[in-house]
């Protein structure tokens, strides 16, 4: 099967990382509430992926925690970081 770009590992573990923070807090969460979740993402994957997962949330959190807030959807979110395809980077005021 051909792979896009959307199917990269960063993209995947974006998607996911913030699908599981939105199901998690539900709606309107704390920036602590956000940020608490962001730190426990990571234990819930198989071992492989921890570190990965760890250095993802590490490098983004401080921006997961605006993005999360302000646009609430993971797949823009992902794609503002340009993780996922392209950005413009328009989402945010």
């Amino acid at each position: 099967p051909v792979k896009r770009i959307e199917d990269s590992v960063e993209c995947t573990l974006c998607k996911y990382v913030l699908s599981f923070v939105n199901v998690l807090l539900e709606n309107n969460a704390t920036v602590k509430e956000i940020e608490k979740a962001l730190e426990v993402v990571c234990v819930i994957l198989p071992a492989e992926y921890h570190k990965q997962c760890k250095n993802f949330v590490d490098t983004y959190a401080p921006v997961l925690v605006e993005l999360i807030v302000e646009l609430d959807d993971p797949n823009a979110v992902c794609q503002w970081l340009t993780l996922c395809g392209k950005s413009n980077n328009k989402f945010i005021s």
